[in-house]
């Protein structure tokens, strides 16, 4: 019996961390096509300095000035129709996006994806079907019949749904199924069932996605369902099947305590508090005594994340009668907290974090309640690292060093941060043999010393590690992209560009076809509540994919040969690399700055400012960002906005040096 009750909690122990991580699988990020009046802004954030930001630019007369000063601006036509749809100008809308599309953009799929939006609008449909399927053609001409359909349905759906057309929107993800079947679109079903109360029917299509045995995992599914629909009891109950079906063994009480787990953790992602505190207190009064503590840490993790520190300490002393668990939790949101802070240059604050969390872990005694040595290593390699960056960020590299040092005895993948402290302090050759001493290739280490040279404005040294690098390996593409930067001479750019050119024919129609389909359910972003939950592949999780698979990496190669191609002085050939990058790994905020760039040389400011303000959306730390933004904001007679945007800037520790301004 006591091994059935491990299992048990080994299994429904990670309870939490499943549901929270299926919300992380939910992208907050809109499509690159979606005006910002559409995105989802998490509640706590719409108050801040770049949503204000972000919000002035949706005024029509940005997009109408960029086509004043330049009419073969796609982008800003594509742009404006997006605004004057929302402001249900369609006929109008729909005669930008045409022009947009006569002059053959690099992002034309988009394009027709926001027409065939528009067309359902007007209750078009066999028009907004063609429409898709023009888009997804003309982007995807290697694919399958059958996922092309699926596709043009899939995303008809995703119009449909968001008009609230909720039965027209299942009959297009039937569709969609019926010409190739997808377990996640199973799930995209199964809500809009949900939202057409069709639980049975959703239950079905549940059951579709990710089958098991024993299967009550779909039971599961529905739940986190119901609680977006605010359907909290009927949640509970879905969740109490689950368990009944997938942990017979455990006791009625038990599995009622692991249901009102579950539903609070739910109600927890949609950052409905008091319900989800409720639920967990009443989880712990059902539960029996071997399992509180684990639950009660997860309750504790729960009150500490959304600051509700003092109760926290309660539930801590009530279950543990010690304040150690509630400290182990709280050391480890300060260190989360601090590297926002330094990411946003609150550096006052996030030293003061940092401090904080040294305090406590000074405690011998409380260092000595970790009975794990690897979580408390990680811990302590986190608090160097919190003090060295901060360090580091004030120009103090010599104190950031010994941080450094320090946390890179507890974890060997601090070299990068020793490497680019020696850096700034001049000792290239010291940084190299960090590096070297962490790659498992030499041409890793020689390259990235490279690139960190770049990065701190030193060409002529990074020249001289980057062509080391391709003594050592000449099909390394990082490499060929760092030399040709670093030196601008036209035998490195036309090598460079010459090497990308051939490697882009080596990447199989298949691999692009998997990329994209791992990226769609971002690319099409779905509203399910008004929180700002939207359907999508998670950024985080597309970048561990590419790490894993060298093939997928290699589609990264399109950046860099839009980069060369722009010191080869090739604008055009520089944004279609750019949109090749963009089409199969949309959520990357150096692509889109790059494009911005080439676009602003181009006098496309629309185009421009699209692309600066969706890099903006995805990495809202980068100061440089908000420079280029104030730049083509500028350029189409937006002060207001423009000085907005600089003011950001400062705020993020840019300095106005000529440096700055010539980026």
């Amino acid at each position: 019996m006591k091994k059935k009750i491990a299992l048990s909690l080994a299994c429904l122990g990670v309870l939490s961390i499943g549901l929270l991580s299926r919300y992380h699988l939910i992208s907050t990020h809109p499509s690159p096509a979606q005006p910002v009046a559409d995105t989802v802004k998490n509640s706590d954030e719409q108050d801040s300095p770049v949503e204000r930001l972000l919000a002035k630019i949706q005024q029509t007369q940005v997009w109408e000035q960029a086509l004043k000063l330049n009419p073969k601006d796609a982008e800003a036509h594509h742009q404006l129709g997006l605004v004057l749809v929302a402001e249900n100008q369609v006929d109008t809308a729909i005669r930008h996006y045409q022009r947009a599309i006569a002059l053959k953009p690099s992002n034309i799929s988009r394009i027709y994806q926001s027409w065939g939006k528009a067309l359902v609008k007007q209750n078009k449909i066999e028009d907004a079907i063609s429409t898709f399927r023009q888009g997804i053609t003309k982007d995807y001409p290697e694919a399958p019949k059958a996922m092309q359909e699926a596709e043009v349905h899939f995303r008809l759906g995703l119009a449909l749904e968001a008009e609230g057309r909720l039965p027209e929107a299942i009959k297009a993800y039937r569709q969609a199924i019926t010409a190739k079947p997808d377990q996640l679109m199973y799930e995209y079903l199964g809500n809009v069932l949900v939202k057409n109360n069709q639980v049975d029917q959703a239950l079905i299509a549940f059951g579709q996605t990710l089958p098991r045995d024993p299967s009550g995992y779909h039971h599961r599914l529905l739940g986190d369902a119901l609680v977006r629909a605010n359907r909290v009891d009927e949640a509970r109950a879905s969740y109490l099947k689950w368990l009944e079906i997938d942990s017979q063994h455990l006791s009625q009480p038990m599995q009622e305590a692991y249901a009102d787990q579950a539903l609070a953790v739910s109600l927890s992602s949609l950052n409905r508090i008091e319900p989800a505190k409720s639920g967990f207190r009443k989880a712990l009064e059902r539960i029996d005594p071997i399992s509180q503590k684990p639950m009660a840490q997860d309750f504790i993790q729960f009150l500490v994340d959304h600051n509700q520190v003092d109760e926290a300490k309660e539930v801590s002393q009530q279950y543990f009668q010690s304040d150690h668990p509630f400290q182990q939790i709280y050391v480890q949101h300060l260190l989360k907290q601090s590297k926002q802070l330094i990411q946003s240059n609150r550096l006052a604050q996030a030293e003061s974090q940092c401090q904080q969390a040294q305090q406590i872990l000074n405690n011998p005694q409380f260092l000595a309640v970790y009975r794990d040595t690897a979580a408390k290593n990680r811990t302590l390699a986190d608090l160097w690292s919190c003090l060295g960056q901060v360090q580091f960020q004030q120009g103090q590299f010599e104190t950031a060093l010994t941080y450094f040092q320090q946390e890179y005895q507890l974890n060997p993948y601090a070299n990068r941060d020793v490497a680019k402290t020696l850096v700034q302090l001049q000792r290239p050759e010291a940084a190299l043999d960090i590096l070297l001493k962490a790659s498992s290739k030499k041409v890793y280490a020689y390259t990235q010393l490279g690139r960190l040279l770049l990065t701190h404005q030193q060409p002529k040294m990074a020249a001289r590690y980057c062509r080391q690098a391709l003594d050592i390996d000449t099909q390394n593409s990082a490499a060929h992209h760092c030399l040709a930067t670093a030196t601008g001479t036209p035998a490195d750019i036309t090598a460079a560009s010459q090497f990308f050119q051939q490697r882009s024919k080596a990447i199989s129609p298949q691999v692009i076809q998997s990329a994209y389909r791992a990226n769609r359910m971002g690319n099409d972003a779905i509203i399910y509540t008004v929180h700002k939950d939207a359907m999508g592949a998670n950024p985080i999780d597309v970048k561990r994919a590419q790490e894993i698979s060298p093939t997928l990496a290699d589609l990264h190669l399109y950046q860099s040969w839009g980069d060369v191609l722009v010191l080869q002085e090739k604008p055009q050939e520089a944004i279609a690399a750019y949109h090749q990058t963009l089409r199969l790994l949309p959520e990357t905020a150096p692509t889109h700055t790059s494009l911005g760039k080439v676009l602003m040389q181009q006098q496309q400011y629309g185009g421009a400012i699209a692309a600066y303000r969706r890099a903006i959306q995805l990495s809202p730390y980068e100061a440089q960002s908000y420079v280029n933004l104030s730049q083509a904001l500028q350029k189409v007679g937006q002060t207001e906005a423009a000085d907005l945007s600089l003011q950001q800037a400062v705020q993020l520790g840019w300095q106005d040096t000529t440096a700055d301004k010539s980026q």
